[in-house]
């Protein structure tokens, strides 16, 4: 009898992925489809840089704040990751200026 879990242990060691691993992949691929890897790399990568340097406050039992900053990459990383529309067709196409917009509506 195959499990779930020994179904997705044995795509493993295949080079075809299960039809589980197929289904995980669509619902949380591990890039964006406009090709924004190496940005999203990088806001996480300074998230880390600001949890290390100030510390993250939400893990000391002595405050009750959050790195606001940690938190505001994580937040700008999550949006570029759910982008449904390309970064760099959208400068191309409209400017800074109507990206930014885009973005934030």
């Amino acid at each position: 009898r195959r499990t779930a879990s020994s179904a997705l242990a044995a795509g493993a060691s295949n080079t075809d992925p299960t039809a589980a691993e197929r289904m995980l992949r669509k619902a949380f691929p591990l890039t964006g489809p406009h090709g924004t890897l190496q940005l999203e790399q990088s806001l996480r990568l300074l998230e880390k840089f600001e949890l290390v340097c100030q510390g993250d406050d939400y893990a000391d039992p002595e405050c009750t704040a959050t790195n606001a900053e940690a938190l505001q990459y994580a937040r700008a990383r999550a949006v570029v990751k759910g982008l449904t529309w390309s970064l760099g067709e959208s400068l191309q196409a409209h400017g800074r200026q109507r990206t930014i917009e885009r973005l934030i509506v």
